[in-house]
């Protein structure tokens, strides 16, 4: 064991000092990864940046929905009801439940949006509460 300590010792320092430079030039490859997987993590991550992203339009439909279902489930569909039995026809009550998306909207984000997004979130909050409020 004694003849063979320095020529261990020796073979440790260069293996140290190898591991250390290919961490310092971020070179470092895993040895586990095939060329086969390297190159499917390269083409994942291509299609990654190929998906498009969600247009404004989409983005306001998506908050409408998802706060007027929020809202439906703290309302209760109280105020439908409300609406309904104090002799406004549904078309009417659904109007006023888009205003009051609309007002909420301001209120949340701030007037710093077009009419049409903001209809188009009227609109869509009107639906998810309708979609939590209205069991078909």
């Amino acid at each position: 064991m004694k003849k063979y300590f320095w020529t261990l010792a020796v073979m440790a320092v260069f293996a140290v000092g190898f591991a250390a430079s290919d961490e310092e030039d971020g070179s470092s490859v895993d040895s586990s990864s095939t060329p086969a997987q390297t190159e499917k993590l390269e083409n994942t991550d291509k299609k990654e940046e190929q998906t498009p992203k969600k247009s404004k339009k989409d983005e306001i439909r998506e908050l409408g929905f998802n706060n007027g279902v929020k809202w439906a489930y703290q309302d209760q569909g109280n105020t439908l009801r409300e609406y309904i039995q104090s002799g406004l026809s549904m078309s009417m009550a659904e109007g006023r439940i888009k205003q009051i998306g609309r007002l909420s909207y301001k209120e949340d984000y701030g007037s710093d949006i077009s009419d049409d997004l903001l209809e188009e979130y009227g609109e869509k909050f009107c639906e998810g509460y309708k979609s939590i409020v209205i069991k078909k």
